[in-house]
């Protein structure tokens, strides 16, 4: 498995290691972090890593340039909870116009719209710095060099702790898909009842996560899956589960929640007018069988 470093987006796939599940699905399944969604999607297709959870913004150019080489097998993270966080002179979007904001080339697809639907901003309304990953745009806020940016949870958390604002998330004027399985298609193929063995375990997970007696070990379980503390942990946990409900439980995705992705992606230049359809990137028969037994 192949994710993002140090992202509470990969909760149901720690969950599924420490309780056991994979195991008793007769797999053995291996975390390897990547923090780049381009080396994620390479390590894929070229056979390094059988299964990834990330962002799938990758995964549909490299299909769209290059054929069906890989597919989403399944969602994970089915609702983007990520935050616009502001420097502690702003306390609404509307007072970004004109403006420096910092993220990354994948979140300004994000943005963009955001900023357009929750505040009425053109592209032009405001100034974009490329600021690296969630804990280097925080970096960049706190040095007073942008003065909004985009974070996941928990850092976002961390960020209004130190007083900074957050005006909204992505979730409150997006139905956008965060995280979503996807595997090789050659790999996939080769390997079905491997793909649909991991698939139930996975929902098994989720599952399990979103029992209510079961919070306080999945709190303790991601303080020590990616290294921060218990109040924060305890506040994504609120957030992502009880709030949002961002995790898809047996996997599927609504149709409107990735195909919004490739319209922006097509919208800013990023795919071909008029966006595909996002049915050109999926092979959900796998997850259709883990659902039927």
């Amino acid at each position: 498995m192949a994710v993002f470093p140090g992202a509470a987006q990969n909760w149901g796939l720690y969950v599924g290691q420490s309780q056991g599940f994979f195991k008793s699905a007769g797999l053995d399944v291996q975390i390897t972090a990547i923090p780049s969604a381009p080396n994620t999607l390479q390590a894929v297709v070229t056979g390094t890593i059988d299964v990834a959870n990330d962002e799938p913004f990758s995964l549909f150019s490299a299909v769209v340039k290059n054929g069906p080489i890989a597919s989403i097998i399944a969602g994970d993270v089915n609702l983007a909870p990520t935050a616009v966080v502001t420097s502690k002179d702003i306390t609404s979007p509307q007072q970004l116009k004109g403006k420096i904001i910092g993220g990354t080339v994948i979140t300004a697809y994000f943005l963009r719209e955001y900023l357009k639907q929750a505040a009425g901003l053109g592209y032009n309304d405001y100034q974009f710095l490329a600021s690296g990953a969630s804990g280097q745009r925080l970096r960049a806020l706190e040095a007073g060099q942008v003065q909004a940016v985009l974070l996941d949870q928990p850092i976002e958390f961390l960020a209004r702790a130190e007083g900074f604002h957050t005006v909204g998330y992505l979730s409150d004027v997006l139905p956008v898909v965060g995280d979503v399985l996807f595997a090789s298609n050659k790999w996939a193929k080769a390997n079905p009842g491997t793909v649909v063995a991991f698939l139930k375990a996975f929902h098994r997970s989720v599952t399990w996560l979103y029992e209510p007696a079961n919070k306080q070990e999945a709190v303790d379980l991601l303080v020590s899956a990616i290294d921060t503390t218990p109040t924060l942990a305890a506040q994504t946990y609120d957030l992502f589960v009880t709030k949002l409900h961002i995790f898809s439980q047996d996997g599927t995705i609504p149709d409107q929640n990735l195909q919004v992705v490739s319209d922006l992606m097509s919208a800013q230049g990023g795919l071909p007018t008029p966006p595909p359809r996002v049915s050109e990137f999926e092979d959900f028969s796998y997850n259709t069988a883990a659902n039927q037994h």
